[in-house]
């Protein structure tokens, strides 16, 4: 990059230097007092004076931004009115914009800004003084690129961040959230489609593609460094969204049911693992009562943070503390209990998550908090059938620390081996549904209806060996058993619950079967597969069913 250059050639290093006013010569100034003089000035006059080659310099103050954050010296001697001044020069002078290097100097203000206010209050407060806000709103609102916005959003969730500033963004209150939310929500679109999905790398916007990879690399760098920014400009548009949550602030605005959906679907990303993204503002939101009420009323966020709290996420504990947080509110809990039980209920064995001890419990005292978990709920009435089965498990406890030690031994190693069992069948599904997703397009797949509460649907085992008979390029061995003594004449189909749970039915044989539907979507069409595996003989059986 072409200012990357001439700023090493006008580095402290050189011992001559033809610029009349050059920072970097300042920098050299041995007397500290006369030094902060001529910074002071530089600072002053920087946004005014034709100063040729501005973008030096003010990468030069960049780097030094980005290594020193806490030192004091250049936010006491006017940087952040020298950078309001030149972003408001950018935003409001397209021809000086577009001449020289300019183009780079608005992004490289507002990053200054973000990076001297990262830290410290008192940086805050001087720059507040100092005017930032304005510009920096200009930016947000996208007048120059999402490249800007970015270092923006940066900058002003840094500012929202501290008491003494948070009440000089009161003013822009309305807008900030407007402009947060739907930055959050359509940033990577807007990234794909001005600069991501342009493949001709000529017609991308130069100054981008720089900032970018600071000069090196290719597309495929630029590429992903693209995705990295637009993960980072969502991430720090939640962010300045949780300031405002955690005041309660503008929540008739963030608790609108099509942006808590968008929510579900807003993750860090690898480039941002220590950001809980759209799910730590859900979880600031379940603090306040406003925002419990209207997250309660989503089936969706609820499934969301079911899903959340089953999984084996960095995030798992955020999906926990906002089902019991919901829970606990007398207003919400008979909304949600329904749901959430489904989820809740298997993670009552649960002793530490997230740095907290005693999870399981936890959830036993919140779901069994009052009388009123079988009142009718606003979903399925099933609150109640969970209740039982929280308090069956309990009563398995009580019965558990009076078995003497060797029962208890006994049961531990039976348990292990059962979970050695499921590793080994949930590896085979897997297998399992690789292969039918690559099956050929002609293969024959008996059509099978789904069950129901009044009748039972027989699929013979013919049936199923014709599968593998007809298709010579799927390779059926693997989970066929062709054997007549370890296979029954008959297989029972039956329809997975709706809340997603293991399901175990018994084959006419009597032999226990472990039944787990999975989904692909294969031809536009729904495809089920069921793996079905017979514990005794250790057999396993592949059955496919397209739904009707």
């Amino acid at each position: 990059m072409g200012h990357h250059k001439k700023a090493e050639k006008m580095t402290p290093t050189n011992q001559f230097c033809s610029t009349p006013f050059c920072f970097f010569c300042i920098m050299k100034e041995q007397e500290p007092t006369l030094r902060r003089a001529e910074i002071s000035t530089f600072f002053k006059q920087m946004a005014y004076e034709d100063i040729e080659e501005k973008v030096v310099p003010v990468s030069g103050i960049w780097n030094i931004a980005m290594t020193r954050p806490d030192d004091p010296e250049f936010p006491s001697l006017g940087i952040f009115e020298c950078m309001a001044n030149l972003i408001n020069k950018g935003v409001n002078g397209k021809e000086w914009l577009l001449s020289d290097q300019n183009v780079y100097i608005p992004y490289y203000a507002a990053h200054i800004i973000g990076s001297y206010t990262m830290n410290r209050a008192e940086f805050a407060e001087r720059a507040v003084q100092a005017g930032v806000i304005a510009p920096l709103m200009e930016l947000l609102r996208a007048k120059i690129s999402w490249v800007e916005q970015r270092v923006a959003v940066r900058a002003l969730g840094h500012l929202a961040s501290y008491e003494t500033t948070f009440l000089a963004l009161e003013e822009y209150e309305e807008e900030l959230v407007r402009l947060a939310m739907h930055t959050s929500s359509t940033c990577l679109e807007v990234v794909y489609n001005m600069f991501v999905a342009i493949n001709d790398r000529g017609k991308r916007p130069r100054y981008q593609s720089d900032l970018l990879t600071r000069g090196i690399g290719g597309m495929e760098i630029e590429n992903r460094k693209a995705e990295e920014w637009a993960s980072q400009l969502q991430c720090w548009s939640l962010y300045l969204l949780n300031c405002f949550a955690c005041k309660e602030k503008s929540l008739h605005l963030i608790c609108r049911p099509v942006f808590l959906r968008n929510l579900c679907s807003m993750w860090g990303g690898l480039v941002n693992d220590v950001s809980p993204a759209g799910y730590g503002l859900i979880r600031i939101l379940c603090y306040s009562k406003y925002g419990r009420r209207s997250i309660a009323e989503l089936r969706e966020v609820i499934e969301a943070l079911g899903n959340l709290s089953r999984s084996s996420d960095d995030w798992q504990y955020i999906g926990v503390d906002c089902l019991l947080l919901l829970l606990k509110d007398e207003d919400t809990r008979n909304k949600v209990i329904d749901v959430a039980i489904d989820y809740l209920v298997d993670l009552i064995e649960l002793k530490t998550l997230g740095g907290r001890s005693n999870v399981g419990q936890t959830i036993i005292n919140t779901l069994l908090l009052d009388g009123r978990e079988g009142r009718k709920s606003k979903f399925r009435n099933n609150g109640q059938k969970g209740i039982e089965e929280v308090r069956g498990t309990i009563e398995r406890r009580r019965r558990e620390k009076a078995m003497p030690e060797e029962k208890v031994e006994e049961m531990r190693v039976l348990v292990s081996l059962v979970k050695q069992q499921g590793n080994q069948c949930f590896c085979k599904q897997m297998e399992a549904t690789w292969l039918f997703n690559r099956r050929p397009s002609s293969m024959h797949v008996p059509r099978v209806r789904e069950l129901n509460d009044s009748r039972d649907e027989i699929l013979q085992y013919d049936e199923i060996t014709e599968i593998s008979r007809e298709e010579k390029g799927f390779e059926s061995s693997k989970f066929y058993h062709q054997g007549p003594s370890s296979v029954p004449q008959e297989i029972l189909v039956a329809k997975g619950g709706s809340d997603g749970r293991k399901e175990r039915y018994k084959k006419r044989s009597k032999a226990r079967i472990a039944w787990t539907m999975l989904q692909a979507n294969v031809g536009r069409k729904f495809w089920y597969l069921a793996i079905v595996e017979d514990v005794s003989p250790c057999s396993i059986m592949l059955l496919a069913m397209k739904s009707s």
